[in-house]
């Protein structure tokens, strides 16, 4: 007859949790990773996008132009339109209200 020992359980070394910034890093690349496909997706078509609309704007800019110039003064006075062939930072102004 043989008599089976039991190992004495070992004590295990207690482990502190990470820090808070390891932790969301982690969260962060682990949610990044498994929605890859979809952020490479979006990322590709808003960037596709983005240069037909490079590419196609010198063929259209006149239509935009005539399409500025049709409307009346009193929508290009509430939206600050001018003209739409620059850019211009329209944020700053008041309106006299």
């Amino acid at each position: 007859m043989s008599v089976a020992v039991k190992p004495a359980p070992v004590a295990l070394p207690r482990r502190s949790p990470p820090d808070r910034p390891a932790s969301l890093r982690a969260v962060v690349r682990r949610a990044l990773l498994d929605r890859r496909r979809a952020i490479l997706t979006w990322g590709l078509s808003l960037g596709a996008y983005g240069a037909f609309m490079a590419a196609i704007y010198p063929s259209i800019q006149s239509s935009i132009e005539n399409i500025a110039k049709s409307y009346s003064g009193g929508l290009k006075e509430a939206f600050g339109v001018q003209a739409m062939n620059t850019v211009e930072d329209t944020s700053t102004r008041r309106c006299s209200a």
